[in-house]
């Protein structure tokens, strides 16, 4: 399975969840 959506927050972390990536996406463009 490979995620559509990898991110890495400022802390590093991978973040491979799809609702967690738009959300943080979403925060940043706010």
């Amino acid at each position: 399975m490979t995620p559509e959506l990898v991110i890495f927050d400022c802390d590093g972390v991978l973040v491979d969840s799809e609702a967690l990536s738009v959300s943080a996406l979403l925060g940043m463009i706010e």
